[in-house]
């Protein structure tokens, strides 16, 4: 009993934690759609970056989404550190069949997660975010040639960053209808009642009068 109410909390936690992960992502991409257009039509004036002529209101949105996108990684960073031991666990402790349709799919979309949350948090995002941190010193300062210099360096990296977040998406998908089917438990086969008593052969007079 005690192992059926830890395998039904670690399945409700592995399915927040999807839930949590590709909530983080929907939102991200929702918000930068709302923020950058908002921005644009509100068109600010930041005192603090007034040495740069224009641009302020795309600098804006892209402090604030800065924000966004880090808790973002870090959501990705602890849902992907939980799926996959709990995925883990699903295997080697449960002795959930590897070899089944479903499981294989959910190992190869844990692999696709997790090659994509390392780069996109380890590699992508600090570069970015280097990128973004030099223009806005150089935009204060008035650099406005380094400050160009590092906006396209961010700007070439942003096609790259949209398409891991699509890829990612995209195996988060899989892995929520591969982990529905392999976790959903089978339809319970319907059992005949046993007969009662035991059936006694017809007496042979029996059979002669009933001629």
């Amino acid at each position: 009993m005690r192992i059926t109410w830890l395998l039904a909390f670690l399945n409700g936690l592995y399915f927040l934690l999807l839930g949590l992960w590709i909530g983080s992502l929907v939102l991200s991409a929702a918000s930068a759609a709302v923020v950058f257009p908002l921005m644009r039509a509100l068109g600010p004036s930041l005192p603090k970056f007034a040495p740069l002529p224009d641009g302020h209101a795309t600098l804006l949105a892209g402090r604030l989404m800065a924000t966004v996108f880090f808790m973002q990684d870090l959501i990705e960073l602890l849902a992907c550190a939980g799926v996959v031991a709990i995925l883990f666990m699903h295997l080697a402790v449960f002795r959930m069949p590897a070899r089944s349709p479903s499981n294989v799919l959910r190992l190869l979309a844990a692999a696709v997660l997790l090659a994509s949350v390392s780069y996109e948090v380890f590699v992508l995002a600090p570069r970015m975010n280097d990128h973004l941190r030099h223009y806005w010193s150089a935009a204060e300062a008035g650099e406005t040639d380094r400050a160009q210099a590092e906006r396209t360096a961010f700007l070439a990296d942003h096609p790259q960053a949209t398409r891991m977040m699509l890829i990612t998406l995209g195996a988060l998908v899989v892995m929520i209808f591969a982990s529905a089917a392999a976790l959903s438990a089978p339809a319970p086969e319907v059992q005949q009642q046993p007969k009662r008593g035991v059936e006694l052969e017809e007496p042979e007079l029996l059979r002669r009068m009933g001629r």
